[in-house]
């Protein structure tokens, strides 16, 4: 069905103050945006033109899901915002995007079937053939008043690339946006006061035989045994319960291995320690389902606690009533970090922020973080500024996310951290992690 599109914009004022993290609390209007479809019928001549619109392949009308809309201030410069699009009641209205008072020209309206999509609808500017459709070719002025409400009027035609001419979008311009993507992934090391030390270990309280040292399981003995790191006694400890081997291991931490634990079970004890290959129980659980023997050797590669020097300010136990509470295994000395990540970009002295930003991986902390952004192609000189928050605890007892670095990229170039072979970013905050990582950072 051929259609063509009024768009009513709506603007109204609300005095607010909006805090971030790291930027000056201003008060700006918001101006949102309606659309109203209407028959073909309704446009002001009966010249016969295609105006439909574009369509999926079940034939039904794309409907527009975010708006670029581009205004010029009184200094010329030009500003950029993509609100969503979303309908209610049959009508398809935008988000807010806010603006100081002042006077504006409203150079850009595209209506875009996503981020980075396609144009569905677009206004005219004045000089193209199509602007004699529409009784407000782009661009032309508007006023916002700090403390009255402003009305905007425009009107929209369906778009299609082949009339790019006739929108004069030739002179008027048309952005190519290509959606980049970085992903992230980081781990906090809430191991406060304490660093660790690798160490050989055993649960039982049974020494074995011939060297080097060793100990076993014996069920004639007690259900919970002990465990022995560089033959001293830990705070860890093995049980025996219902064919079950259960491991607690105190304040220690298991190697990073995929096959720290090691078990197998004996009806004759063997006279010297195993090798390592002979073991049939492998892995990191804490909890294994093991065949009936009257004898376990139980191999752990542990690392143990040290009374040393603080290497970070904060313990497991400074992060309960946190998101970190809910991570898989809870409360640990090394958890996935829970954070955020804001993405502005500046080109000609002006800073927007993007789409979406800021993009947080809480509830999904144990897989990367990718974050997408949109890049005009055909506008070089953008630079994306990507600004890392965690979630710690703040000093009065409750969590905020601060600021601990930023990452930078030039229109589609590489990010300022090299992400390595795997292409994800990958950060430690604190001491507790002893494999490479992309960067380390200091609490």
């Amino acid at each position: 069905m051929k259609i063509s599109t009024v768009i009513v914009i709506l603007a109204f004022l609300l005095a607010s103050c909006q805090k971030d993290e790291v930027r000056k609390t201003v008060i700006k209007q918001d101006v949102s945006f309606r659309f109203d479809l209407v028959e073909p019928t309704d446009l002001k001549n009966d010249d016969p033109w295609n105006f439909d619109c574009p369509v999926d392949v079940d034939g039904n009308l794309l409907i527009p899901t975010i708006a670029e809309i581009e205004v010029k201030d009184s200094n010329n410069d030009l500003l950029t915002f993509y609100p969503f699009v979303f309908t209610l009641n049959g009508k398809l209205y935008t988000q807010s995007i806010k603006l100081d008072a002042g006077t504006y020209e409203l150079t850009k309206v595209l209506l875009l079937d996503g981020p980075g999509g396609s144009i569905i609808m677009a206004t005219p500017v004045a000089g193209g053939l199509f602007a004699q459709y529409v009784s407000n070719p782009l661009a032309f002025e508007f006023e916002v008043n700090a403390f009255a409400k402003a009305q905007l009027e425009a009107e929209v035609l369906c778009y299609s690339s082949e009339k790019i001419g006739e929108f004069g979008f030739l002179w008027f311009g048309v952005t190519e946006i290509v959606v980049r993507q970085f992903c992230f992934f980081g781990d906090i090391c809430a191991n406060g006061g304490v660093q660790y030390q690798d160490e050989t270990a055993y649960g039982g309280d049974f020494g074995g035989s011939g060297s080097p040292w060793w100990y076993y399981y014996d069920l004639t003995g007690q259900p919970t045994q002990n465990i022995y790191a560089g033959q001293q006694l830990t705070d860890g400890t093995v049980t025996y319960e219902n064919n079950q081997i259960i491991i607690d291991l105190g304040s220690s931490i298991l190697q990073d291995d995929d096959e720290a634990i090691k078990i197998k079970g004996f009806n004759t004890l063997p006279a010297s320690p195993l090798p390592l290959g002979t073991y049939p129980y492998k892995g990191t659980q804490l909890i294994w389902d093991v065949a009936p023997f009257p004898y376990y050797v139980i191999h752990i590669d542990l690392s143990v606690p040290l009374p040393v020097p603080a290497s970070a300010p904060y313990g497991p136990l400074d992060f309960a009533g946190s998101g970190y509470e809910d991570l898989t295994g809870g409360l640990q000395p090394d958890m996935p970090a829970i954070f955020k990540i804001h993405v502005y970009r500046t080109f000609n002295g002006q800073t927007t922020e993007m789409p979406h930003s800021p993009f947080t991986n809480l509830g999904n902390e144990n897989q990367p973080l990718c974050v997408s952004y949109p890049d005009r192609i055909r506008i070089p000189g953008e630079q994306f500024t990507f600004e890392l928050f965690i979630l710690v605890p703040d000093d009065n007892g409750g969590f905020e996310y601060q600021f601990y670095h930023t990452f930078t990229s030039t229109d589609g170039g590489q990010l300022s951290t090299d992400p390595g072979s795997d292409k994800v970013v990958e950060f430690v905050l604190g001491t507790c992690v002893s494999s490479p990582t992309d960067l380390q950072l200091n609490w």
